[in-house]
């Protein structure tokens, strides 16, 4: 049974009589259990905590969890190890451009990098002509760049 048809049918009838409780579906009543406990006992009590790992500059390493009761120090379980290798760098690396949103007066704009080193920064530039560029953001005009 749909739950809008139950939260309509529920409640009192227009004469002020109070309706029957509706049952989840054919095999199980209005107040009946339909899961297995052990299921959600072992749902409810999971534990899940995350972190960042640094990748390695070069070759592999490995990184595993384990669980240890706090007040005796005993290891309770150890997780499978999974490894992380460096980081492969793309060779081509392209950046791609789209309007965010626009108001009479002002664009949003977006740049999107593929590939390229961790730490990689986008400067942002403008052009009258399409071919001098400077600086969006500098108060100067010696930022100016030609395009090659």
């Amino acid at each position: 049974m749909r739950l809008k048809q139950m939260t309509k049918d529920a409640g009192c009838t227009q004469n002020g009589a109070h309706k029957e409780p509706v049952a989840y579906s054919e095999r199980v009543g209005a107040h009946e259990v339909d899961y297995d406990e052990g299921d959600w006992l072992a749902a409810a009590s999971t534990i899940r905590t995350e972190t960042t790992v640094e990748r390695p500059a070069q070759g592999r390493s490995y990184v595993r969890a384990s669980v240890i009761d706090p007040s005796t120090g005993q290891v309770l379980g150890v997780s499978t190890p999974a490894g992380l290798r460096a980081r492969t760098i793309p060779g081509d690396v392209s950046v791609n451009l789209a309007y965010q949103s626009a108001t009479p007066g002002v664009a949003g704009m977006v740049a999107t990098v593929r590939g390229g080193p961790e730490g990689a920064e986008v400067a942002w530039e403008i052009s009258e002509d399409g071919q001098t560029w400077t600086d969006l953001h500098a108060n100067s005009e010696d930022t100016t760049k030609q395009e090659s």
